[in-house]
Formats: C-alpha cells, sequence, structure tokens
C-alpha cells in the first residue's frame, strides 16, 4: 500500500489538495468574504444561480438545503476523486511530460469537472424550484463562466503543488544510488 501511494504522489496530493480548497471553497466564512468583495456576482446571485462550485461542508449554509448540501458534497467529492484519477492517469500515460504541462493539464480538466459539477447543480435545483427553460439556459451559461473562473484559480494551485510533488518524486527516482 505504501509503495502505492508513493508511485502515486501526484495523484494522492491532487486528491488531498483539491479536497482541502473545496472545504475551504465550501464555508461560509470565504463565501461571505468572496461575495463582499466581488461584484461579478451580483447578477450571478439574481438569477438564483448557484454562487461557487460545489464545496465540501458539513452543515447546510444559511438558507441552504439539506438535499442542496448533500448534492454539493457528492459533486465536490466526485470532482476530487475525477481530479486524482486524471493526475495518476497522466502520469502513467506521459510520464515525460514537464511540470508546467501537468499543471496546466490540472487546471483545464478542473475546469471542465466544476464546469460539469455546475451543470448538474443547476439542474438540480432548476426541478426542484420549477425554473422556466429560458431562466435555466441562463443560469447552466453563468455557471459555466463561474467554472472557468474557479477552475483557473483553484486547478492552478492544485496543478502547481501537484506538479511539485510530482517533480519531486521524479528527481528522487532518478537520482543515482549512493
Amino acid at each position: 500500500m505504501i509503495e502505492t501511494i508513493s508511485r502515486n504522489r501526484a495523484a494522492v496530493t491532487t486528491l488531498a489538495t483539491s479536497l482541502l480548497l473545496l472545504v475551504v471553497v465550501g464555508t461560509a466564512s470565504f463565501q461571505t468574504w468572496l461575495h463582499a468583495r466581488i461584484g461579478y456576482l451580483t447578477p450571478i446571485a439574481a438569477l438564483g444561480e448557484p454562487r461557487s462550485v460545489p464545496g465540501l461542508r458539513f452543515s447546510p449554509m444559511g438558507h441552504q438545503m439539506t438535499a442542496h448540501m448533500v448534492v454539493d458534497g457528492l459533486l465536490a467529492l466526485a470532482v476530487a476523486v475525477a481530479l486524482a484519477a486524471w493526475a495518476k492517469g497522466y502520469g502513467e500515460k506521459r510520464p515525460e511530460a514537464g511540470s508546467l504541462r501537468f499543471a496546466w493539464g490540472i487546471t483545464r480538466i478542473t475546469m471542465l469537472l466544476f464546469a460539469a459539477a455546475n451543470t448538474v447543480r443547476v439542474t438540480v435545483y432548476g426541478f426542484q424550484a420549477e425554473t422556466p427553460g429560458t431562466l435555466y439556459l441562463l443560469q447552466v451559461g453563468a455557471s459555466w463562466v463561474l467554472a472557468v473562473v474557479y477552475g483557473l484559480v483553484v486547478g492552478t494551485i492544485i496543478g502547481a503543488v501537484a506538479s511539485a510533488v510530482r517533480r519531486t518524486g521524479r528527481e528522487r527516482r532518478e537520482a543515482p544510488a549512493g
């Protein structure tokens, strides 16, 4: 087991970092801080849109329903596991890839996963609120914009940490013994 973890250090680091960041993003403190400082979230909030990416929470936030918290938690776990699986697969498929390419790959897949997760969130919330079709399409579009913004920031952090760990592990394996 330890050998498997040491061989897949980038995947384990990606999983741990993404879970940590999704917990931070899901906190009421972070959401309040962010919404108080960034004005572009106001029109998205007016649409009734989820205003961030799914976060790992242990209790509902404010007026959030428990069902929404469970959906967000499951989606956040799915994003973290998918990122770790991608990091593991990419490391095996392209072991020669440099750190920058690896980090950029994690950033791109993070944006894509956040867009998919936000689409599921908007769909679940929309069915529950009986959202009209036009408003639903506006909410999906807005959630994709948020996914790109959050994906760039969160994906860059995850990618930087995972590529540093990957590079360190590669240097240790390539170092001459003795």
